[in-house]
């Protein structure tokens, strides 16, 4: 009875090490991606261009959430200009402003751009733009500071 206890926790040990060699064995710089693309990604790219298509923007989005805001920042101008898509503005305002990890530190220039784009987005009743512009508006950051207003926009966007 104590040997088949014994083999049995022996039997168990050796199962549990089997099982984390396996799992430690794989490699660890793999990189695995968000997504997959419905089309090749100049297909995409032109839809949003040429259509407007809002689904493909999002695709163009998840396939950059990874990389340099950079890329993505020209088809977030085409769909905020061209288009008026409210997720847009937003999204030129952040591209923007993760530019620089202190917003302070934003030439004059594009600081004043990334909060109009912020301001068209919360005109047009973006929760996210609504929400972010009103925690510009309560800390004072970038400018000028209206905690009334703030929590008012705030109490918008996430309606």
């Amino acid at each position: 009875m104590k040997n088949k206890f014994v083999v049995n926790r022996l039997l168990f040990v050796l199962l549990f090490i089997i099982i984390l060699l396996n799992c430690c064995s794989k490699s660890k710089n793999t990189i695995l991606k968000m997504n997959n693309l419905s089309q090749n990604y100049d297909s995409i790219a032109n839809e949003v261009i040429e259509n407007g298509d809002t689904a493909c923007y999002q695709e163009l989005w998840y396939e950059n959430i990874d990389s340099p805001n950079k890329k993505f920042l020209y088809y977030a101008i085409i769909m905020a200009n061209k288009y008026k898509y409210p997720q847009a503005y937003y999204d030129v305002y952040d591209c923007l402003i993760k530019a620089y990890p202190d917003p302070l530190k934003l030439d004059s220039t594009t600081r004043k751009m990334a909060i109009e784009y912020l301001i068209k987005g919360a005109e047009r009743k973006h929760p996210q733009s609504l929400i972010s512009l009103g925690e510009l508006y309560i800390k004072g950051i970038i400018i000028k500071k209206d905690t009334v207003l703030g929590r008012k926009l705030k109490r918008e966007g996430w309606k």
